[in-house]
């Protein structure tokens, strides 16, 4: 039913729909349709969640929900945001001082985390011990 769907549909059955056309939706490519999925008022901490940790999701979308105190309060958005290479790197640096060691020992490792994220991320690793 949703591959049917024209844009216009698509984005206002993201704002009004239930968890499994949310669900059926998150990987959607167009930007409009994943920012009304972000702004469907039902939408879960653990969705959010599955959305920063998507490297399908649009930068905007990824801006939008590192500006949500609410949904950056979640450590599994955190950590997914910090950890998604499509982060804006101010947000992403910035959330590296309230990761846990481990996590950000693993983000200082990583290769799939862009150059000056892993680098910001070993600094902190060696200023905290």
């Amino acid at each position: 039913m949703v591959k049917g769907m024209t844009l216009t549909e698509k984005m206002r059955f993201a704002a009004k729909c239930g968890k499994e056309g949310r669900t059926l939706l998150i990987h959607d490519p167009n930007r409009a349709v994943q920012l009304a999925i972000i702004s469907n008022p039902r939408i879960s901490d653990e969705e959010v969640a599955v959305i920063a940790w998507s490297k399908g999701a649009d930068d905007e979308v990824l801006r939008r929900i590192a500006d949500n105190h609410q949904w950056v309060k979640y450590y599994p958005v955190r950590l997914g945001l910090a950890w998604n290479p499509k982060t804006p790197l101010m947000i992403s640096t910035k959330l590296l001082n309230t990761l846990m060691p481990e996590d950000l020992s693993k983000v200082a490792k990583s290769k799939d985390v862009p150059i000056a994220v892993a680098h910001a991320a070993r600094r902190l690793i060696l200023r905290k011990f």
